[in-house]
């Protein structure tokens, strides 16, 4: 694992089998039983920061309100 890597995930870390198996256990518990057809992504907000760095990001956003 690489600082460069780590560095760009918003959390500061990497993920772990116990962030996923917590996504898991929450998605069978009750507390849960309200939610229907959803992608649960467990990335430690990696997925939006890596978006943020795509040129003319932020004028396509614009455009879609």
């Amino acid at each position: 694992m690489t600082r460069a890597r780590v560095e760009m995930i918003p959390l500061g870390r990497m993920g772990t089998p116990e962030d996923i198996a917590q996504a898991a256990l929450f998605l069978c518990s009750d507390e849960s039983s309200y939610i229907t057809a959803q992608d649960i992504v467990v990335h430690g907000g990696l997925t939006d920061n890596v978006y943020q760095k795509i040129p003319g990001r932020a004028q396509i956003k614009e455009k879609m309100g």
